[in-house]
This record gives C-alpha cells, sequence and structure tokens, in this order.
C-alpha cells in the first residue's frame, strides 16, 4: 500500500459505497460487523447522506486519515456540506491538521464555506478552551452561554459521552467560581 494512503483500506464495504452505491449491500455488511471507518472518505465523496448515515451509526473511527486527510478535512475541503454537517454531529475532530498544518476550520474559511458551517467546526474545540478565562472573569452569563453551546456540541448519538463531558466540564467551572469567590484566583 502507497505510504501516503494512510488508513485508507479497500474493503469490501468500501467497494459497496464508492462504486455500487448499493444501501442494500452496505446494510448486509455493516450488519455482519463490516468496519465503516475506511468508507467514510467515498461517503464524503458522493456527499451522500443517507450511505454516512448507515456508516456512522456503526460507530466507526472518525479521525483515520487517507492522503494525510480526515474525512472531515476531507469534506471541508470538496465543500461537502450534507456529510460534514453529519460528521460534525458524529464528532470528527475538526482540530487535525493535514502536512500543510491546516485544520478542517482553515479549508472551510478558505472555502468559504457558510458562517454557520465554519463556526459549528470552530467553536466546537477552540471555545471550549475559554472556559476558564470567561470563568475567571466572573461573567456567568457567557459561561452559561458556553455550557449552552457545549451541549448542543456534544449531544447526539454520543450523550452518555457528552454527559460525562459536560459533567467533568461544570465540575471544573464550578470549581474556579468557588476558587474566585474566596480570593484563591
Amino acid at each position: 500500500m502507497n505510504e501516503d494512503e494512510g488508513d485508507f483500506r479497500a474493503t469490501p464495504l468500501w467497494y459497496a459505497v464508492a462504486r455500487g452505491e448499493n444501501m442494500p449491500l452496505v446494510r448486509f455488511l455493516l450488519q455482519r460487523g463490516a468496519n465503516a471507518s475506511y468508507s467514510l472518505w467515498a461517503a464524503v465523496w458522493r456527499d451522500d447522506d443517507l450511505l454516512c448515515r448507515a456508516l456512522l451509526k456503526s460507530k466507526p473511527e472518525l479521525n483515520l486519515r487517507a492522503h494525510g486527510e480526515t474525512p472531515i478535512f476531507y469534506a471541508a475541503r470538496l465543500k461537502r456540506l450534507k456529510t460534514l454537517d453529519l460528521l460534525i454531529k458524529a464528532g470528527a475532530d475538526p482540530s487535525i491538521a493535514d502536512s500543510a498544518g491546516r485544520d478542517a476550520v482553515d479549508i472551510a474559511r478558505a472555502r468559504r464555506l457558510p458562517k454557520e458551517i465554519i463556526d459549528r467546526l470552530d467553536w466546537r474545540w477552540d471555545h471550549v478552551e475559554m472556559a476558564h478565562p470567561i470563568a475567571r472573569s466572573g461573567d456567568s452569563q457567557h459561561a452559561e452561554l458556553l455550557l449552552l453551546r457545549w451541549v448542543e456540541a456534544f449531544s447526539g448519538e454520543r450523550w452518555i459521552l457528552s454527559a460525562i463531558a459536560i459533567s467533568i466540564w461544570t465540575i471544573g467551572i464550578l470549581i474556579i467560581f468557588a476558587s474566585m469567590t474566596s480570593g484563591l484566583i
């Protein structure tokens, strides 16, 4: 296999998605345990939301690379908005950079994707890191807004991980607020 291909594998499922767009065969292979991870790029190429949804239901690895690009990066680069939306909702990491140091947010901006898409890609990772400065400022209104955005970003099929992440984040914010009020910060 070419080293540049990265994590790509031309599996039977990939052929069913990429060459045949054969939904009955895709379902059949997924029901029998086929790994959907390597077929995400094919669903993105076609911007086929039905195929992408079927693949995502099997909980594939979202952040593999083929030719230096993750599926979410590939979707942003090709302007495949339907599958990009699904990958964002599924929890794909837009911060993984290609060999040139660009991530999905950079590509989305360069391709002039809709602002709403760019905002969803961007705040999901960068704004989570803003929680500490917001809490330190004592601005509870912005901290509450950030928490609501966190819930929105991490809701959906991965609700268990979302609930754990939100709980940990909330505890962290409460500790920071408690430290502020007691004069420790």
